[in-house]
């Protein structure tokens, strides 16, 4: 029999910051620029959300091709280019740029579950940032949530947005 994960390996952080910073750009504090990071009221405040969700996590059909669908792995943020991104949690950059493991530029970062001081089975997760126009940090460097990160872009399609998902 499969024994049951650990508590703490259900966890995340209950005040992640959201990776636009809740849109900061469009609202920011006085006299905030962006390399200031994600302030910390905004983390986990349900008041500043990244919405709207252009394409959600799951199943969707592709428009271009009758009908078929593909597995979408995590939510599309339509935003202009450049728009700030933003470490969602304290890690370590695991991917920043062009991988070829994936379609357009990156960060992937790796976050320890709280209580947690490695992976393992189930210390860690990432999470991925994908259509980035540019990375502002390089590989095995450590972030701090809220951390400037990189900034959006478009997909091959045209299509501004941010791209994130978090990989278990």
């Amino acid at each position: 029999s499969l024994a049951a994960p650990s508590a703490s390996a259900q966890q995340f952080d209950t005040t992640m910051a959201w990776p636009l910073c809740g849109r900061i750009t469009e609202a920011p504090p006085a006299s905030w620029v962006e390399t200031d990071g994600c302030p910390v009221e905004r983390w986990g405040n349900a008041g500043f959300t990244d919405e709207p969700i252009s394409s959600p996590y799951g199943p969707r059909p592709l428009s271009s091709e009758n009908g078929r669908h593909d597995f979408h792995r995590g939510i599309d943020l339509a935003t202009d280019s450049m728009t700030p991104v933003y470490a969602i949690a304290d890690g370590v950059v695991r991917i920043a740029g062009s991988h070829p493991g994936y379609s357009d530029p990156l960060v992937q970062l790796r976050h320890f579950r709280p209580g947690e001081v490695a992976c393992g089975s189930v210390g860690c997760y990432h999470s991925n940032y994908l259509h980035l126009t540019q990375a502002v940090v390089v590989v095995d460097a450590t972030v701090s949530k809220g951390d400037l990160i990189g900034y959006s872009g478009a997909s091959a399609s045209g299509f501004e947005h941010l791209h994130f998902e978090i990989r278990d």
